[in-house]
């Protein structure tokens, strides 16, 4: 549907429903889904992420800086029997989520939090936990005004946000409301920008299929010969230049590449689009453990400096 009002974006999008589909009358509410649309201009930028369920897409983002994580969620409201263990476990999710990624990206999170984070608001259980996640994660956001609308026409709480860690030299413009006459949800649109850095896509290698590379056909010594060369430089280059972390593991998979590319034969690969992991009760309950020990870690005195765990 997307791509028949507009040719020029394209989208990674999940419903909340895609894994036991409900008929559009029995739909409850907070079955609403999640996407992200993008200009195909940069499509050459964007990876779609298999991380999250059926309330979280993530993507990916190139950035000549530092890669960017964005996540469009859409976290339960209290209209179930079950919301607090629900909400409780899409917070789990994005702090599993955010650990995997916070070394290496920025991280935006944007969407329909159903809490309101301002101060003089009530608090509760679910709030608790989300502004638990938003500590622990060291993630900011911004109370500018109510952004939903209840049934009787008036502007009540503050629930649509932008959580991210960005950066002051990166974060163009913060969180703002966007109201138009055209708009018929009960929700206001929000919006923010970041100065973004990037590569124009050379026009000759748009539309040129990847290579796989053919594991069975690498001449190994070759790939030896290649990776041990590239790796002292590198090595000699981490004490010269005091590379950063972050740069020597860029650096040592762009090495990893072009030895793998250089001593095999290619199969060429023709773009299709990600098949989604289905979120299941083995990883829900891994996560729930994983939660209970990181937070035993740090009752019992979590080390402040990264170099020393």
């Amino acid at each position: 549907m997307i791509s028949d009002i507009n040719c020029n974006v394209n989208f990674a999008a999940k419903g909340v429903d895609m894994n036991e589909p409900i008929l559009p009358v029995s739909m409850p509410r907070g079955y609403g889904g999640v996407g992200i649309i993008w200009n195909t201009n940069i499509n050459h930028l964007i990876r779609p992420l298999d991380d999250g369920s059926e309330k979280i897409q993530c993507i990916e983002l190139e950035n000549s800086v530092r890669r960017i994580l964005v996540v469009s969620v859409y976290l339960p409201s209290n209209g179930s029997k079950n919301h607090q263990i629900e909400y409780q476990e899409c917070i789990d999710e994005l702090h599993e989520i955010c650990q995997k990624y916070i070394s290496t990206h920025h991280i935006i999170i944007g969407g329909d939090i159903n809490e309101d984070l301002n101060a003089g608001k009530p608090t509760n259980q679910r709030k608790e936990y989300l502004k638990k996640f938003i500590n622990e994660i060291e993630l900011k956001f911004d109370n500018i005004g109510n952004t939903f609308i209840n049934s009787k026409g008036c502007e009540c709480s503050e629930i649509d946000y932008f959580l991210h860690n960005i950066t002051p030299d990166i974060l163009g413009k913060g969180k703002s409301i966007l109201k138009c006459q055209t708009n018929a949800s009960d929700h206001y649109p929000i919006s923010m920008s970041i100065n973004w850095k990037h590569e124009k896509l050379d026009m000759n290698q748009k539309n040129r299929p990847k290579s796989k590379i053919k594991w069975d056909k690498v001449d190994k010594d070759l790939y030896k010969a290649i990776t041990d060369k590239e790796a002292l430089k590198l090595q000699e280059s981490i004490i010269t230049d005091s590379l950063e972390s972050q740069e020597v593991v860029e650096r040592m998979n762009d090495i990893l590449t072009t030895a793998s590319q250089n001593s095999s034969g290619n199969k060429t690969v023709y773009q299709s689009r990600p098949k989604l992991k289905v979120w299941n009760s083995d990883i829900k309950n891994a996560l729930k453990e994983k939660r209970i020990t990181y937070n035993e870690w740090q009752k019992g005195g979590r080390p402040n400096d990264p170099a020393n765990p």
